[in-house]
């Protein structure tokens, strides 16, 4: 079964987000309900030391006691609502924002994708480079979206979406489930061997590694500081700095008339920003990559500079990534970072994947040319 050739527009998009919010077991809904629940837990302590703050004062008059609590009654409901619906909406806007500046102009959404099987493996192709193979053997399920089309969900938290437009009386979408789950049943009752790469042609600048956790956690903290001292990433940053200074605007008339509220609140603002400290970003980055879901990025692995694009290899499947979705190559003492256009994300390469310092060097100088060019 083969659906239609498609083309996934912004709205598409959003569409895929909140169903992946709304399914149990995608790495999106875990963030939603995390989020949420840090959420309900500021906006409740806020609301408490509003309370008690005014409290005494309060007490010492029945007309404003009464009005505290009907003020605090509106705080709680108008918070209650904040805390359900902004974190969605929060969530989907980052990752829309991430997806604009990891593409070129909004141009990944005006390219055609198609899907097919080959072979036990799931494989999507977007435009004339970018391919995504991925093993059918670790499929966990291909469910019908909210409102939406098909989303599948993969072992190694990857997942994927086609629109409700590229199905069609010949290939349905509840049918295409249940197949491509059969495909992945059988997938999983054979060894398919080695994962065969995408079609490309030449290629230079190969490197072969394995990765542990630890090695991944150094790896992805040096990564992490060496971004924060691009402009790129401060850029990203910008809508959360100038939401920090109109809250600290804000906080300034308040510390006349209830210095103690503004007390409390000026401390959950400094806890915001020491949590946007390097130092700490750092520690953040070092804890994630012990998650579950950073699995994928362990094991042998490899990467070759093709013409095409950046061809990635790892034991749950390829991927090739044009290289107008890099930004630039940042060098460390502890390995070499392709740094994605949206300046916070990157690839990451141990020095011992290297075989000397030239060899290094040379990597580095091929990996500019072909980003730059």
């Amino acid at each position: 079964m083969q659906p239609n050739e498609f083309i996934l527009s912004k709205k598409e998009h959003k569409r895929y987000l909140n169903a992946l919010m709304r399914m149990p077991g995608t790495q999106l809904h875990k963030q939603l309900v995390l989020t949420r629940a840090m959420s309900a837990v500021i906006f409740v302590v806020i609301v408490a030391l509003a309370f008690l703050v005014q409290l005494p004062g309060a007490l010492q008059d029945p007309g404003r006691l009464q009005r505290l609590g009907s003020t605090t009654l509106v705080e709680i409901v108008l918070l209650a609502i904040l805390a359900w619906f902004m974190p969605p909406w929060s969530l989907r806007r980052r990752q829309m924002r991430m997806e604009a500046l990891n593409g070129i102009k909004g141009d990944r959404f005006k390219e055609t994708s198609r899907v097919w099987v080959e072979d036990g493996f799931y494989i999507r192709q977007t435009g004339q480079a970018a391919a995504n193979r991925l093993p059918l053997a670790g499929l966990q399920w291909a469910r019908l979206g909210e409102g939406c089309g098909v989303v599948l969900q993969f072992e190694n938290g990857m997942c994927d979406y086609v629109p409700v437009k590229a199905f069609h009386a010949g290939c349905p979408a509840p049918a295409w489930c249940r197949w491509l789950m059969e495909q992945a049943d059988a997938a999983r009752q054979q060894d398919l061997g080695e994962p065969v790469p995408p079609a490309v042609t030449g290629g230079e600048g190969q490197v072969c590694f394995t990765l542990d956790r630890e090695e991944l956690a150094a790896l992805l903290a040096e990564m992490s500081s060496l971004v924060m001292r691009t402009g790129s990433y401060w850029r990203f940053l910008a809508p959360q700095l100038v939401a920090l200074v109109l809250v600290l605007a804000m906080l300034i008339p308040l510390a006349f008339s209830e210095p103690l509220l503004a007390a409390v609140l000026g401390l959950m603002l400094a806890l915001v920003v020491v949590m946007r400290l390097p130092p700490v970003q750092r520690a953040l980055v070092r804890r994630q990559a012990k998650r579950p879901e950073m699995n994928r990025f362990l094991g042998s692995q490899s990467l070759t500079l093709t013409p095409q694009g950046v061809l990635v290899r790892r034991a749950d499947g390829d991927s090739l990534i044009r290289y107008e979705m890099f930004r630039r190559v940042l060098a460390g003492k502890q390995g070499v970072y392709l740094v994605m256009r949206s300046g916070v994300q990157a690839h990451v390469i141990p020095n011992e994947a290297f075989a000397d310092e030239d060899a290094r060097q040379t990597f580095i100088r091929q990996a500019e040319d072909m980003i730059h060019s």
